[in-house]
């Protein structure tokens, strides 16, 4: 009796953790496909010069009805002005209490980030990786509140 209740809690404890894989295949469920979401790949938070910037993404409710394209919003939460940029886009600033967003490919982009400093002047505070594949017409929203 012990050695089939073994056995059972063998089977049982496999069975479980077979249920937790996650699969990458579509699946099919009475006569309907199911496509388990892509994964997606953006930071949930990066760090600028001692600050850090909070990343929320969205995948679906984006601004921009081509399908290839992600809404990337930076939100200064307070203080001085702060300013976003990619490569092959014009830098877009905001000032404190605003929120701006831009259109961009779904791809991976390397995001430059400037902070207004002494006087009020911008300064380059380097790049932040994103990659942003897999999330066609979705919204990545960055939260920057401290100075």
């Amino acid at each position: 009796m012990t050695k089939s209740l073994t056995m059972l809690a063998i089977a049982a404890t496999s069975f479980g953790l077979a249920a937790c894989v996650p699969l990458d295949l579509p699946v099919s469920s009475g006569g309907s496909s199911y496509q388990a979401e892509r994964p997606i790949y953006a930071p949930s938070s990066v760090s600028v010069d001692g600050d850090t910037i909070e990343v929320r993404v969205e995948r679906s409710g984006g601004m921009y009805a081509d399908r290839n394209q992600v809404a990337l919003c930076l939100h200064n939460t307070r203080g001085w002005d702060k300013q976003f940029g990619i490569d092959g886009y014009p830098p877009i600033r905001v000032s404190a209490g605003q929120v701006q967003c831009t259109p961009v490919n779904a791809a991976a982009h390397n995001v430059r980030f400037w902070k207004a400093k002494t006087f009020g002047v911008l300064m380059d505070q380097g790049t932040r990786s994103f990659n942003l594949v897999n999330l066609e017409t979705g919204s990545v929203h960055m939260y920057w509140g401290s100075d």
